[in-house]
């Protein structure tokens, strides 16, 4: 019993570092696709600004107000978050009056 089990795990042994494996799956169940595919590493080159919603943050004297929107920069290749800033402008009655970066 021990050296028939020693025969089958030898033979599976020499299917897998012979490379033989694959076209017995391939003809067993061809339908599966077993490849593995890579791709290049993203360089992040040419960001692109994803602007959100204005958030009113502080009330001022006066009638006005702070705003600030946040500001994700992205890969224009992968879509990958880089950085993020901030915007803020003061608000008097619903109205831009100056936008300040900080």
């Amino acid at each position: 019993m021990k050296n028939t089990i020693k025969k089958i795990v030898s033979v599976a042994m020499a299917f897998t570092l012979l490379g033989t494996g694959t076209a017995i799956v391939k003809t067993i169940a061809p339908q599966s696709n077993n490849t593995i595919t890579a791709d290049a590493a993203c360089n992040h080159n040419m960001p692109r600004p994803k602007y959100g919603p204005w958030k009113k943050v502080e009330n001022l004297y006066g009638g006005r107000y702070k705003e600030r929107r946040e500001i994700k920069w992205c890969c224009n290749s992968c879509g990958k978050v880089l950085y993020t800033t901030y915007e803020t402008r003061i608000m008097k009655y619903g109205k831009d009056i100056e936008v300040v970066m900080p």
